[in-house]
């Protein structure tokens, strides 16, 4: 399991705005659904940061999730974040309980 990290700098708008645009039809979560690989998202408020958290089956699933994340943020959201920073590492360790789905 490989997951995807991206923190971007909120330029405009809010944390909210943000994560309602990635889950409205046609957001990031959508397109993240349809890729192969795709195990989660989650989207992480904290000030003027928002923490882009992906989890796939794959690195080359990880890695062409980059490339679809990079195209949809700069035609949805390009006026309101920039990237400060994008990894794709192996998951070393993880903790969901069956509580937590569907947060």
């Amino acid at each position: 399991m490989y997951a995807r990290v991206a923190v971007y700098r909120i330029k405009s708008g809010t944390a909210e705005d943000i994560a309602r645009k990635a889950d409205a039809e046609g957001g990031m979560l959508r397109i993240f659904r349809a890729h192969v690989g795709f195990d989660s998202y989650e989207l992480v408020g904290a000030g003027d940061t928002v923490i882009s958290i992906s989890r796939w089956q794959s690195e080359e699933q990880a890695d062409a999730a980059t490339q679809a994340a990079r195209s949809w943020v700069a035609e949805h959201l390009g006026a309101s974040v920039q990237l400060q920073a994008n990894h794709v590492g192996e998951l070393l360790l993880s903790s969901v309980t069956p509580d937590a789905v569907g947060l």
